[in-house]
């Protein structure tokens, strides 16, 4: 026993070093570096350096959407901040990781662990009277109301995160609130109001805030005009929808953001789809469904993959379709929050597979 715990000692001690030589070396770069140094860290008991890199390393794997690399990244940092004093700095840093955490298990469509974190940031945002970390829960609370399906609750909260937010003048926030309250409202079907607050957000950032402003994995400027996009078509402005879709998938071609890009595409491929445009809604919903499933973006998968299929059927494509109608169906209950909508597209489509309805 002896040995070995001094084996171990010996094995933290040189991770430790590792540490302390890297930090040397790359001083300059030590963000390209963060994977082997939160590993270093961490084994090495080097608590501070491992928060540090740990968060690093998560905020790395989110930017290139291997979301579950990120998860196991937070969940480390959690267990490091376990090990730190405790202080209103730490606690804060509990609350930001907690919503890291909540934003990588969205796309994988782990709603539970999504509802499980952002609950603990509310308890510790709400202790520490914290308000600009107060109306990041509550906007993030609202869409775990909205995938439930709880629109009424889901406006509450995006609400009462406006009026946290008032008087902290920071774009960033306020124009992630209005974007998830104008998300519930698409899903009631109130398409004058999703139009008012996103043009309001898309005259917000303008400039170089446009690349600035993020709701969790998403650039809320270009999500704002992808449901714009969506809205206008669903009011039959196809015309005035046009450009705004295409300037979305734009932008986050721009800066190479998949998980911005998806959203855009389905935004795109639906407009498409909607005017009987089912080439080009085909060409876009394909590429659309083929980085999903690239990256495990569960929840815009579960909106474009009925899309495809639909629009395969309307092609007469039926049997290219049939596989992305079981996806539609499995994908059902990952909580996407569009339940009325990708209930109708899907339906749809099996009617149009099973001859009730005709191309």
């Amino acid at each position: 026993m002896t040995y070995g715990s001094l084996l171990q000692d010996r094995r933290r001690a040189l991770h430790a070093r590792i540490v302390e030589a890297m930090e040397v070396a790359y001083f300059d770069r030590l963000t390209e570096h963060a994977e082997r140094l939160a590993h270093h860290a961490l084994r090495g008991e080097r608590w501070e350096r491992a928060l540090l890199y740990l968060r690093q390393a998560g905020a790395k794997a989110i930017g290139r959407c291997a979301y579950r690399q990120a998860v196991a990244y937070f969940d480390d940092t959690l267990v490091v901040l376990q090990h730190l004093p405790e202080s209103r700095e730490t606690l804060e840093q509990a609350i930001d990781v907690r919503l890291d955490l909540r934003n990588a298990h969205m796309p994988l469509g782990e709603h539970d662990r999504m509802i499980e974190h952002v609950s603990a940031a509310e308890t510790l945002a709400t202790a520490l009277g914290d308000r600009y970390r107060l109306a990041r829960v509550l906007a993030y609370m609202s869409t775990n109301f909205f995938i439930a399906g709880d629109h009424h609750r889901a406006i509450d909260s995006a609400e009462r995160g406006l009026a946290a937010a008032a008087g902290l003048e920071d774009f960033r926030l306020d124009t992630e609130l209005k974007f998830r309250l104008a998300f519930v409202h698409f899903a009631l079907g109130d398409f004058p109001r999703v139009i008012d607050l996103t043009k309001r957000n898309i005259e917000v950032l303008a400039g170089d805030r446009v690349y600035r402003a993020f709701a969790g994995p998403l650039l809320t400027a270009t999500n704002s005009r992808a449901w714009l996009a969506r809205s206008l078509t669903e009011t039959g402005h196809f015309v005035e929808a046009i450009p705004w879709a295409e300037e979305a998938v734009r932008i986050a071609e721009g800066i190479d953001h998949l998980n911005s890009l998806v959203l855009a595409l389905w935004g795109l491929g639906a407009l498409h789809l909607e005017r009987g445009n089912l080439s080009e809604a085909i060409s876009v919903l394909e590429r659309d469904v083929r980085l999903c499933e690239m990256a495990e973006i569960v929840t815009v998968s579960a909106w474009s993959a009925p899309c495809l299929a639909l629009a395969y059927i309307r092609s007469g494509r039926v049997s290219e379709a049939l596989p992305l109608l079981e996806q539609a169906v499995r994908y059902g209950d990952k909580g996407t929050g569009l339940h009325a909508w990708q209930a109708g597209v899907t339906g749809e489509a099996i009617c149009w597979r099973d001859g009730s309805m005709t191309p």
